[in-house]
């Protein structure tokens, strides 16, 4: 079976991501189990891709989540999340993306 073309690229990106949230916590170990998480091999079919997309939200959403405890330990707890912030440099980079999230949540997708 020829291997889709479109996977390694896919995987490429999702690993630069990865690697770029990393370095947006200031914190050796995000650093390192981005680091990890990207030497691991490259993916041989679409559902292994879409495991290693859901592993590497798993860990941004738990540095996300460490930043978040340590930060508010001396604030106010807010239950109202803050708006998205867009940047190219951390893996928002089109209006389709930026379409996407300011319709969330919503019942239908947004129109581009």
């Amino acid at each position: 079976m020829m291997q889709n073309e479109w996977i390694p690229h896919e995987w490429d990106e999702l690993c630069q991501r990865l690697m770029r949230c990393a370095q947006t916590h200031d914190s050796a170990s995000c650093q390192q189990q981005a680091q990890e998480f990207t030497q691991q091999p490259q993916p041989s079919s679409y559902t292994e891709l879409l495991d290693r997309v859901r592993e590497a939200a798993t860990l941004a959403i738990a540095w996300r989540d460490s930043d978040s405890s340590s930060s508010n330990q001396s604030k106010p707890s807010s239950s109202a999340r803050k708006p998205m912030k867009f940047d190219p440099e951390h893996g928002v980079v089109d209006s389709i993306d930026e379409a996407g999230a300011e319709s969330f949540p919503a019942s239908d997708p947004p129109a581009y």
